[in-house]
């Protein structure tokens, strides 16, 4: 290739940090071609833009870090290179084959002895990077295509069509084998640094003699039909593109169904790597990627019992630049290359996935091969189910068999919910209207089909809380006498509480004092359990106490009668009198007694 010509542009479409590359054929397509294109492609979603079609989503000129400073010819204003959009060849690149002149699938085993250089000894390509000439190089140069899958984990293969019942949860996996943008690229490489008519690009595989700036983009799109529920529970993970932040869009949410479109893509801007590093990193990869979309939901208004279907569109870009002048892509811009001495190539690369054959659904349509579809059917369930409402929200579900009644299938886990609650009121029946109009449903009732039913209640009539009754008593007392204020209850009763004697309360004593003459007015309150009371009131009298009786006679001593009867302290002295006597006696006697024995 010679130097000022610059027409070989290579992209490549990176797994992880790489895609891979196609070359750009300086040529823009007429509006009929492009229009033909967009017609016939059924398997991706395309747009025109500046004499492309590239996938919506992914317009590189507008969001590629690369800017448009770095210009290799007018790449912006061409078709830009592209493969499994158009329609009129397997081989969707102006490249290999016929087109290009010469056949790159031999480049390695081609005879370079006559070349006679220090690069090719014996006579053999020039491979620094140690490519597998056989596995990491391009063989068959008709088929350039990429192919895709969309399937799901929690079926058997991919061919199947799923089966799911509503309420169950949809997961789904999103593949893309870009493995053979790995040998394109690889190839290209070999084909330009083989070159005898380049000795610049001869050096680029040398470290620190060529260096790489990319970036790239991906879109996913998931089309579902009616029924199916996305929401803030739905998670996306990706693998093959890691370090890749996932942002997604709505684009179409009626009653045919959802559509959403799933975002790859770097937020910041890769740094320059050598040439050497962008190879050996790209190749570790395997090439597949694969994005999850997991907590997809099926709701009731799904269809039943038919197939249907999910499509995916998978689009992509990439923005590939490579120079033995490290200042053009550190500076993102051309201006001053020395095309004598600088090499330097640059283009877009955009593709379209295409349905794989060993992933075709069998339920997909015939007419339509390329199209990446899931296939599934939502079953009518074997058993119905119950709702039932209670105050506008949702008490209970309960299976019942069809054609059976909950009370008598043979689901025995399943049964009647307890009746629910409600202040002030009395349940009545569950009822098919939530006015109470319709019909009454119980544990007997025969369940054909998915029914709602509503708990009824009636208002409990008001009853009327009579006060309660309350007896106390007056008391009076001494001066001084004790007396337990509580004592003055005779009773305290209540038609509904029975006996409340022991709940009355003295909330006034009237500053009742013992020890003090005078009225007191005591007072005492009893309440039943309703908050019905009543007060009562006692009345306590302190009296003086008795005093002695005085002396009428001045207080002198009376003449002892003898007519009156002795008092106390005589009767004492009359006995104490009588017992001296009787010793007198006694000793007399005994006297007399001693004197007769002398």
């Amino acid at each position: 290739m010679k130097k000022k010509e610059f027409k070989l542009l290579v992209i490549p479409l990176i797994m992880a940090l790489t895609l891979s590359v196609f070359p750009n054929v300086s040529h823009a397509e007429t509006e009929e071609q492009l229009n033909g294109w967009l017609t016939d492609n059924y398997w991706s979603e395309l747009e025109i833009y500046n004499g492309n079609l590239i996938p919506k989503g992914v317009n590189l000129e507008e969001i590629s870090f690369l800017g448009k400073n770095i210009q290799v010819d007018d790449n912006f204003g061409f078709m830009w290179a592209n493969t499994g959009i158009r329609s009129d060849r397997p081989a969707l690149f102006d490249l290999f084959g016929e087109d290009a002149g010469y056949d790159l699938k031999d480049i390695a085993d081609r005879d370079y002895s006559s070349w006679n250089d220090e690069y090719h000894k014996d006579g053999k390509v020039w491979n620094p990077l140690n490519f597998d000439t056989e596995k990491d190089l391009i063989k068959n140069i008709n088929d350039f295509n990429i192919y895709g899958d969309l399937s799901s984990p929690q079926t058997t293969n991919s061919k199947t069509v799923g089966e799911y019942t509503i309420g169950d949860i949809l997961n789904l996996d999103l593949s893309v084998d870009l493995s053979l943008f790995k040998n394109v690229m690889n190839t290209h490489l070999l084909e330009v640094i083989n070159s005898k008519y380049d000795y610049t690009a001869t050096k680029l595989p040398l470290e620190g003699q060529g260096f790489v700036l990319a970036d790239d983009k991906f879109a996913f799109t998931f089309d579902f039909p009616a029924g199916i529920v996305i929401d803030d529970s739905m998670q996306l993970e990706i693998k093959g593109l890691e370090g890749y932040p996932l942002k997604w869009d709505t684009i179409k949410d009626d009653t045919t169904g959802k559509k959403i479109v799933v975002y790859a893509d770097e937020e910041n801007p890769r740094a320059v790597s050598s040439v050497a590093d962008y190879f050996n990193k790209m190749n570790a990869s395997n090439g597949r990627v694969t994005l999850s979309i997991k907590n997809v939901k099926i709701s009731d208004s799904v269809p039943l019992n038919t197939n249907l279907t999910i499509k995916s569109f998978i689009g992509g870009m990439y923005d590939f630049a490579m120079t033995n002048n490290k200042a053009i892509l550190d500076n993102r811009s051309s201006e001053g290359i020395d095309i004598d001495k600088d090499y330097l190539t640059r283009t877009f690369t955009v593709f379209a996935a295409k349905q794989n054959n060993e992933g075709r659904d069998e339920a997909a349509p015939a007419d339509k091969p390329n199209l990446i579809s899931y296939t599934f059917k939502v079953n009518k369930p074997a058993n119905n189910t119950v709702t039932f409402i209670n105050e506008d929200a949702e008490y209970a579900k309960v299976k019942v068999e069809t054609g059976k009644a909950i009370d008598n299938d043979g689901l025995t886990s399943e049964s009647m919910p307890q009746n629910p609650t409600k202040s002030g009121y009395t349940f009545k029946e569950w009822n098919t209207q939530n006015d109470g109009k319709g019909t009454a449903f119980t544990g007997t009732t025969v369940v054909d089909e998915d029914m709602t039913v509503y708990a009824i209640y009636s208002k409990n009539a008001v009853v009327i809380n009579e006060a309660p009754t309350l007896e106390v008593k007056d008391k009076t007392i001494k001066q001084g006498e004790e007396l337990d204020l509580m004592s003055l209850v005779v009773f305290a009763k209540d038609k509904e509480d029975g006996d409340l004697e022991s709940t009355v309360e003295l909330i006034d004593d009237g500053g009742f004092d013992k020890d003090k003459v005078g009225k007191y007015t005591i007072t005492y309150k009893v309440t039943d359990k309703d908050g019905a009371s009543i007060t009562k009131k006692a009345t306590v009298t302190v009296i003086e106490k008795d005093k002695p009786t005085p002396n009428t006679d001045n207080n002198k001593p009376q003449a002892p009668n003898s007519k009156m009867s002795p008092k106390t302290g005589d009767s004492f002295n009359l006995a104490l009198y009588g017992i001296l006597i009787g010793l007198s006696g006694l000793l007399l006697i005994a006297a007399e007694a001693r004197k007769s024995r002398k």
